[in-house]
């Protein structure tokens, strides 16, 4: 079965949802060759431990990909660069965003294994503002090797199963819309609601594939910041 795709209104970055479970022998050949060319971007183990550091790979035009995406969230950032013209990218993989308002509210089991993990002298609030200074940091990089009309971003991933994590998804959306509304961001999908998501980028030709265990259609559409509160009640 071909991929369904979704094409921006910027007309930048073509995403196509695949079905992990049904993957057509064309999808298997074009993940394989983002993976036999690409950064690998390995993401945290789950735990209090590693719940607080920002993975990030390096800007450069070699394809990216990560999996694992299941309360994680994080971004894809492409553009041309200033010197070549070809396009460079990078890619985050988050739990800290998506996970904040559980460490705040401490409403679930999880969240209070995480709040365990908090290391000596921190809190919540000083470790969001750490991960917003890193995540600044590698944007202004990104800013002086791009030219900025090429710039496109794409938010992914975050599951929105019970109530706290709808609130949760909810925070880890603004939280980047903030930080990135010079760019105008997208989210390239909505949350999912159990099982992980697995992004593979093709940097070259802006082509992104976002593989996801089966889930409803409505999460998989993608979709403007400020239709947030609207789009979520499709979930």
């Amino acid at each position: 079965m071909k991929s369904p795709e979704i094409q921006f209104k910027r007309e930048r970055i073509v995403n196509a949802v695949l079905d992990l479970e049904n993957l057509s022998h064309e999808d298997e050949e074009r993940l394989l060759d983002i993976i036999e060319a690409g950064q690998y971007l390995k993401p945290l183990k789950n735990d209090a431990k590693n719940a607080f550091e920002m993975q990030v790979t390096g800007i450069d035009d070699r394809p990216k990909y990560s999996t694992g995406y299941i309360s994680c969230t994080g971004i894809i950032a492409v553009g041309k660069n200033k010197v070549f013209g070809n396009n460079i990218s990078f890619m985050t993989h988050d739990l800290l965003p998506a996970t904040y308002v559980d460490l705040l509210q401490n409403k679930s089991e999880y969240g209070e294994a995480l709040r365990e993990g908090i290391p000596e002298n921190e809190t919540p609030e000083t470790l969001l503002a750490k991960h917003t200074a890193d995540l600044k940091e590698t944007l202004n990089l990104f800013k002086m090797v791009t030219e900025k009309d090429s710039v496109d971003i794409v938010v992914i991933g975050g599951i929105a199963r019970a109530d706290f994590q709808v609130e949760a998804y909810k925070f880890a959306i603004k939280y980047y819309t903030d930080i990135l509304k010079e760019f105008k961001p997208e989210i390239i999908l909505g949350p999912q609601s159990g099982g992980s998501t697995n992004v593979f980028f093709d940097t070259k030709n802006r082509r992104l594939y976002t593989a996801r265990e089966a889930t409803t259609s409505e999460r998989n559409e993608s979709y403007l910041p400020k239709n947030l509160t609207e789009q979520s009640k499709k979930w």
